[in-house]
């Protein structure tokens, strides 16, 4: 069963608009976790380089507010000494009840490298990180002291109390080199390769399976293989360019002004799966069914950079070809963060279009994917029950009609003064009661509780939706204010309200999220009034 991966990142700063210098956002970082969660990712990827945040304690803040997720510690050798590293994976992973993952680094640029005083050669990088895979996974599983000797580490009479929830922390390594292909098959759990052409994805996995054959590892112990993507997604196929020559344009004018990932006078990238890319650029914009390369030569194939273009369709279509090469762990990040991870939720496909058997607990597959909210007319036990909800219910009471009144006190609102915000998080807040309250009792009430708690994320899905449109809007009427040099405040209202003509529509959506808030609420008041058994 394929499984999927996104990123998190601790603050709103995006390649498309970057802010300089912008420090952790707590509450960002903590929304974007608990989204990921909730649309039934499988994993994110804590990334790593000189400059960036610690992803040890990144990675403890993600697992202390999610459930589900597990997370990807990105590590290079160099920056922590692996008996360290053994104890403090192993901690993560003990907290989390298991969902801890590391992801190896061995480090392509020599020059990112001497950022942190790591001269080594980038094949003595390799060898480092062989020593020290089975330092860890000896660190993790011996019961007795050790001594290690080698070119890299030495060390005498080590000894670990500190070990895995499930007995060993599952271990990545990506690359593309023949080194990352030896030391990867032979050693690695995970495998983790960019984004290429079908028949260049296959030829590098056939040589890490081959890896793996020489190690004499069988064929169900090898590397699953991880393929990385960053899917540019939209209901039809030309609103899906469309974005996507936005999201070039962006990506080529940050990086003339010194803003994108790389400086625009930068060298040729050192690291071999970046020239892989570059070449393969080299000889199309779009490859395969959509795989699209502008946005490699835009960033000069600086980390995970090839898009894949289309509607939900095409983008699914796409991702089934690399599962049938043999990837069953599919990375998926877009440009605009954390509203691209919604937006994979909102448009992507039903887990029912992705091969392997129906799950049979909640999120126990890949990403729910909801289209829509799911109408109130559906038959199923909650719906049935609509009768017991009296007109009077608090659920959605501050909601009221958005029409022209007096100005705001500012075009930027935040979503706390925005009605339709209040009064649906006060029916979310109770939605979670509710259900909390029927968790308890469902064992003398016949619903299935997993189609519950997927509608309640539809919901939840629908409510990110309005908070986007409201943002939007905001944003479409400041970038007009400011083309046309608007000062008079009579005109600042004419045009403000102006846009509010279409604010009927996000009220009817909210509606309709509000009643299905109801009927699961009532469900869950009828449950606790049920006779108990004795």
């Amino acid at each position: 069963m394929p499984e999927f991966i996104s990123v998190t990142f601790p603050n709103a700063s995006t390649e498309i608009e970057p802010i300089p210098n912008a420090s952790i956002d707590p509450e960002y970082l903590v929304r974007y976790a608990r989204n990921l969660d909730d649309y039934g990712y499988n994993y994110t990827l804590v990334p790593y380089d000189s400059s960036s945040y610690d992803p040890f304690t990144i990675g403890a803040t993600i697992l202390s507010v999610t459930k589900n997720i597990k997370v990807i510690i990105a590590l290079r050798p160099n920056t922590l000494y692996p008996t360290v590293a053994a104890k403090a994976l192993a901690t993560l992973d003990q907290l989390s009840s298991g969902r801890v993952v590391v992801h190896f680094i061995a480090g392509g640029s020599d020059a990112e490298q001497a950022k942190e005083g790591d001269f080594l050669s980038k094949d003595e990088r390799y060898a480092r990180l062989e020593d020290y895979i089975k330092i860890l996974r000896r660190a993790w599983k011996s019961d007795e002291t050790f001594d290690w000797d080698s070119k890299y580490y030495q060390f005498k009479q080590f000894s670990n109390r500190v070990r895995p929830t499930n007995g060993t922390i599952p271990v990545s390594v990506g690359g593309s080199s023949d080194e990352a292909y030896r030391i990867g098959g032979s050693l690695a759990d995970i495998f983790g390769l960019w984004g290429e052409p079908l028949k260049e994805t296959k030829d590098q996995i056939d040589r890490i399976y081959a890896e793996a054959a020489k190690a004499g590892r069988p064929d169900s112990d090898r590397p699953r293989i991880w393929v990385t993507f960053r899917p540019i997604i939209a209901e039809t196929e030309d609103l899906a360019w469309a974005k996507a020559h936005k999201t070039l344009d962006a990506l080529t004018t940050n990086r003339a002004k010194g803003q994108g990932k790389v400086p625009a006078d930068a060298p040729p990238p050192q690291n071999a799966g970046s020239q892989r890319l570059l070449d393969i650029a080299a000889r199309g914009e779009v490859q395969d069914r959509a795989l699209w390369y502008p946005t490699v030569t835009a960033t000069n194939a600086r980390g995970a950079s090839t898009a894949l273009v289309g509607s939900p369709k095409t983008i699914v279509d796409s991702l089934l070809d690399y599962i049938d090469l043999g990837a069953d762990l599919i990375s998926i990040r877009g440009y605009d963060n954390l509203n691209d991870a919604i937006d994979y939720g909102r448009l992507g496909p039903n887990r029912a279009d992705l091969p392997g058997p129906a799950p049979s607990a909640l999120l126990a597959a890949p990403l729910s994917w909801p289209t829509e909210i799911r109408s109130t007319t559906d038959q199923n036990p909650a719906i049935m029950m609509k009768k017991t909800i009296t007109s009077h219910s608090p659920i959605g009471a501050g909601c009221q009609e958005v029409k022209p009144g007096p100005a705001p006190s500012g075009l930027g609102d935040e979503d706390s003064y925005n009605p339709t915000h209040r009064g649906y998080q006060s029916g979310i807040s109770e939605l979670e009661q509710g259900v909390a309250n029927y968790e308890k009792s469902t064992r003398l009430f016949y619903l299935d509780p997993n189609r519950l708690y997927n509608d309640i994320i539809s919901a939840l899905a629908e409510y990110e939706t309005l908070l986007r449109l409201e943002r939007h809007r905001t944003r479409a009427v400041t970038e007009r204010l400011r083309a046309a040099e608007v000062e008079h405040p009579d005109e600042l209202m004419q045009i403000k309200y102006s846009e509010l003509e279409g604010c009927n529509e996000i009220k009817k959506r909210h509606d309709r999220a509000v009643e299905e808030a109801k009927d699961y609420c009532a469900v869950c008041d009828l449950t606790n009034r049920l006779p108990r058994d004795p």
